[in-house]
C-alpha cells in the first residue's frame, strides 16, 4: 500500500506548512473505521483523517485509484491531482509554488 510510504512525508509537510495556512486531510476509501484509526495511530498523523463512507468525497474529487493526492488552491479550485505515490520533494515544491 503506497499510503504507508506517503504517510510520514505527509505528516512532516503538514507540520512544516500548517502555520502558513496549508491543510492536509487524509481520506480513506474502502477501509474500516478501525483500520483508519490504527493507521493514524501507527504513523502519528496529526492532521484530520477519516473514512469516506459511501465514497462521497472520492466521487466528488474523481478518485480513480489510491493513493491520490489532490491539492486545492486558496480559491477552492483544484491546483493539482495525481494518482500514485508522490515524493516529499515534489509535494513540497507544489505547496511552495502555491504559497507564492
Amino acid at each position: 500500500m503506497e499510503c504507508r510510504q506517503e504517510a510520514p512525508a505527509s505528516e512532516r509537510l503538514y507540520r512544516e506548512f500548517k502555520d502558513k495556512g496549508v491543510e492536509f486531510v487524509g481520506i480513506f476509501v474502502k477501509d474500516r473505521e478501525s483500520d483508519v484509526q490504527k493507521f493514524v495511530k501507527r504513523y502519528g498523523l496529526t492532521f484530520p483523517a477519516g473514512l469516506d463512507d459511501g465514497m462521497k468525497i472520492a466521487n466528488a474529487y474523481k478518485f480513480v485509484a489510491t493513493p491520490m493526492t489532490v491539492i486545492v488552491a486558496k480559491d477552492g479550485t483544484i491546483a493539482d491531482r495525481r494518482t500514485g505515490p508522490q515524493s516529499e520533494k515534489a509535494l513540497r515544491e507544489k505547496i511552495e509554488k502555491l504559497l507564492k
